[in-house]
């Protein structure tokens, strides 16, 4: 199934009739390349978002790394998809 790419570093895959899956992905530093493959298995049941996490371009590469700015960038990301 083909991704769709919305925004820097923001990817969704399929339009299932599953619960939405936000995939995250190790980090930081790490790219999000490497989830591609789970996040194409779960599209055909899910809607699925990827994104490129804290520390990697496209997304911002200054800090801090930490959870609390991790949760504050996921719950960003749910906030703008609704």
């Amino acid at each position: 199934m083909e991704s769709a790419r919305r925004g820097a570093g923001l990817w969704r895959y399929g339009a299932g009739d599953g619960e939405p899956v936000l995939l995250l992905h190790g980090g930081p530093g790490i790219s999000c390349e490497y989830m591609e493959d789970v996040a194409e298995a779960l599209a055909g049941e899910h809607d699925v978002v990827l994104y490129q996490q804290r520390g990697v371009p496209p997304s911002s590469t200054e800090g801090p790394f930490d959870l609390p700015t991790a949760v504050a960038d996921a719950v960003a990301v749910l906030d703008a998809l609704a």
